[in-house]
Formats: C-alpha cells, structure tokens, sequence
C-alpha cells in the first residue's frame, strides 16, 4: 500500500507516517512549500507503484488545489486516471481516504 501525507504539522504528519509501519519508500509526504513544491512525480510514482492506500488532504493546502473530487473518485489534475476513493474519515481541517487506481501498473503521468 502508499500512504500520501499532506502536510499539515511536523508532528502529526511523522506520527502517521510512522504509525503506518510502511516504508519510507511508500510514503509520499507534501510540505507545500514553494521550494518543495508538491512531487507530482513523486506522487505518480507511488500510485503506479502501489495502485491502493491511503491519501491524507489537508483542505485548502497546495495539494487540495490539484485534485478534482466528484462522488467516488478522487483525480489529480496533472494524473489521467481517476482514483476510486473511499471516505475514512474528514473534519473541517482533514480529509483521509482510502484509494485504487484501477486498471494496469503503466505510465499514468501525463505527458504534457
């Protein structure tokens, strides 16, 4: 499974990563900074890698802008593939989701 981290504090976000007991390999965190930008390599990669887990958006952050969500499905917006996505939890700061990328392990990237 990948665990995809939007950052939302130092500790919160390295307690759940660490929590997961998944490698660092598959775990994408998003820190939002200008610097970092958002990975969308990164996060491609995973999701091609590990076609389920768990994403965690932290409303309003640099992340939540790039994806599109409509009932069941979950698409970021430089991704041609929907998610299929299912509701664990969500307050007024979080929302976690448990996902499945379906169809094959290929390219999923745009190439534009």
């Amino acid at each position: 499974s990948g665990l995809i981290l939007d950052f939302w504090s130092w500790e919160n976000t390295y307690y759940t990563a660490l929590q997961s007991r998944l490698p660092l390999h598959d775990i994408v965190i998003i820190f939002g900074s200008e610097e970092a930008g958002i990975q969308k390599e990164k996060i491609g990669q995973l999701i091609k890698e590990h076609p389920d887990g768990v994403i965690l958006l932290k409303k309003n952050s640099p992340l939540f802008h790039e994806i599109l969500l409509d009932n069941n499905q979950l698409r970021f917006k430089w991704i041609d593939t929907p998610l299929t996505i299912q509701d664990i939890f969500h307050n007024d700061e979080l929302m976690v989701f448990k996902y499945v990328c379906p169809g094959e392990k290929k390219s999923i990237l745009r190439d534009h």
